[in-house]
């Protein structure tokens, strides 16, 4: 694998782009809506800034100590592989050592 590849979350790469368009992925929506959210996180003034947002309201739900606060329940069948998914991506993020 090239180093240029990241892990699990490599989905705008070569990696992710070429699986996600055998699947009849539109590719350009895809990638619009990843430009709009790169310059919406890269926003200084934390309102503004969505990822600073959710960050905070999961700082302040866990009372500022780390504590797990989210819920994700999948309202369609096809939504099955959502929560695990997030809750993976979450594991990467977090490092290994923060699993529960």
């Amino acid at each position: 694998m090239w180093d240029w590849v990241g892990g699990r979350t490599s989905i705008l790469s070569a990696v992710g782009l070429l699986p996600a368009t055998l699947l009849g992925v539109n590719i350009s929506s895809l990638l619009n809506g990843a430009k709009i959210m790169d310059e919406l996180t890269r926003r200084v003034k934390i309102t503004e800034n969505p990822a600073a947002v959710l960050a905070w309201m999961l700082h302040h739900a866990g009372g500022g100590r780390g504590q797990k606060a989210m819920v994700i329940l999948p309202y369609k069948d096809r939504l099955i592989y959502l929560s695990p998914y997030l809750q993976q991506f979450g594991y990467g993020v977090l490092g290994e050592g923060k699993r529960s």
